[in-house]
Parts: structure tokens; sequence; C-alpha cells
């Protein structure tokens, strides 16, 4: 429906922008970037952009009676919380995770209700006293069509970790990995209630016989959406699925190996409790036959 190039003159003209900072800082009320996305690093841009403190208002073009789906290209260096206001009125609290030094992309789903006229007044408010910046750099309005639903894995569990996140269901990997390849696995999780911290996922291909550190044959960890949307900021019942790609080593023996996962908190390091424990609070997705 409508784009906007934050600190393109003649884009915040169009588009009536006003921006305001609760601090005077030293230097421009701008910043410019060349930076990687996280999601995909062999996609490097330069762009322009805002730094504030304080807020900042724009107008988009809309369709009436649709839901707006705005997107925007961050530079969060700290973890923010933004106050959403429509033509005037509050409307949601856009949480922003930190991701410094790399591009991120969030989204921002506005109701039909909210979108009345031809023509829709954003503000984005900072709150009173912080010492955080929100850095703006290019916003996108999307309408006319639903979000793409997650599609659900092959297999379903229902296994709910720390009573907050359910693995609802996954795609398993092959029954039969050769020695030397890579397989790869797909997690569909859903948040039930939004945990107070970020959380990470491990998996684990474990010898059984050797259920130790030293056991481990592969492994992987990361945080859902490589920590540019973690759990905590997810709403109650919202999905998202997870891939992961691990590679068998080549000298592994022929026989019988565990596929394992769970999640943890990566200050702490302590993981989640889940019923159907397999032990250490980790979850049996699938045993698999190694060959030569």
């Amino acid at each position: 429906m409508d784009t906007f190039d934050v600190a393109a003159v003649t884009a915040e003209q169009t588009h009536g922008y006003t921006w305001w900072n609760q601090s005077r800082r030293p230097g421009f009320a701008s910043d410019v970037r060349v930076m990687a996305y996280r999601e995909d690093p062999a996609v490097q841009l330069a762009d322009g952009g805002r730094l504030l403190d304080g807020g900042e208002r724009f107008t988009l073009e809309t369709r009436p009676g649709e839901p707006l789906l705005l997107v925007a290209r961050l530079h969060a260096r700290e973890n923010l919380t933004l106050a959403v206001a429509v033509d005037g009125q509050p409307a949601a609290s856009w949480q922003i995770p930190a991701i410094p030094g790399e591009w991120l992309e969030r989204w921002l789903l506005i109701p039909a209700d909210r979108i009345t006229g031809e023509q829709t007044t954003i503000t984005l408010t900072l709150p009173q006293g912080t010492t955080a910046y929100h850095s703006p750099f290019h916003y996108w309005a999307y309408q006319g069509g639903d979000l793409p639903a997650v599609e659900p894995g092959r297999e379903t569990t229902g296994v709910t970790f720390g009573d907050v996140v359910t693995l609802g269901s996954y795609d398993p990997p092959p029954a039969r990995i050769a020695a030397g390849q890579t397989f790869t696995l797909r997690l569909v999780w859903q948040v039930d209630t939004p945990p107070a911290q970020d959380l990470n996922t491990f998996v684990h291909l474990v010898d059984p016989q050797n259920d130790t550190t030293e056991g481990i044959l592969a492994q992987a960890d990361r945080a859902p959406n490589n920590g540019t949307y973690p759990l905590r900021i997810w709403s109650p019942g919202e999905q998202s699925a997870q891939t992961f790609s691990l590679t068998v080593p080549p000298d592994t023996p022929p026989g019988e190996y565990l596929v394992l996962v769970g999640l943890y908190n990566p200050a702490s390091g302590e993981r989640l409790p889940l019923p159907e424990d397999y032990g250490s609070r980790r979850f049996l997705i699938a045993a698999v036959q190694i060959t030569n």
C-alpha cells in the first residue's frame, strides 16, 4: 500500500513525518549504516535513518476496514518497547529485540477496525526517561491479504516445556542417515504464556550408549528466528517454525542414535522441565540408524 524511507527528505515531507527527542544529544539526529541482516547475512545494504529517544509520527496511504501489516527496518541496539498510537488513539505496544550491528525487520499487525480512512497516522513513542534509542530506517505498509499460516509438522506432540512453550509438531529426520551426511529437523513451537526471559533451542544427536557430553555427535543451538523474534515477545497462541541442520561425523560407527531437543535460558543455562523427559530435560524426537 505504501512505503516510507526514513531520513529521505522528500519521503519524510510526503508522509508528514515528524520526530522528537527527550534529550539533546551531540551530532545529528540521523544515522547511516552499512550492515547485513541477521536472518540472511548474504543480504548487506546501506541505509540512512533517524536516531531517536522520543518518538516519531508519519501518515500512510491505507484502505479502510482492512488490517494493516506495518514492517520496519531497524537498527535495534537495545531491547525496546514502543507505544503505538493509530490516528491519535493508543493501539498497541511494539516490542523490539536488541540486534546490534545487524539489520532487523520487525512487523506489527494493526487490526482492521483501527484503519478507518484512506490515510492513517502512526505514532511511535519511547517511554519517558528512557536512555535507549529507537533507530528506524524504512517502513512498508501491507494490506489485502492474510498472514501465511505456519505449516504444521508431520508428527504431532503437544509436549509443553516449562508450562510456557509447546512443541506442537515437527518434521522428523530420516530414519536412516549415512555417516557424513547432513539432515534437517523442523520444529513448530507455540507460546502458551510468553516467558519472562529469552529462550534458546538445542538439538543433539546422541549415542545412547554414551549419554554424556562426549557422546554428542552433532548439535545445534540458537534462539527461534535467530534472535530476531524471541519467544518472550510472542503473543499467547502464536506459532513459528524453526529448522536445524546437523551433519553426522563421517567416522561415526554404524548403529542407532537419538535426536533430542530442549529449551533453556541462555543467561543461566537452566533447561525448561517437560513431562515426557528422556532425561536431563530433553525430549526424544526420533531414533535414527546411522549407516556407512
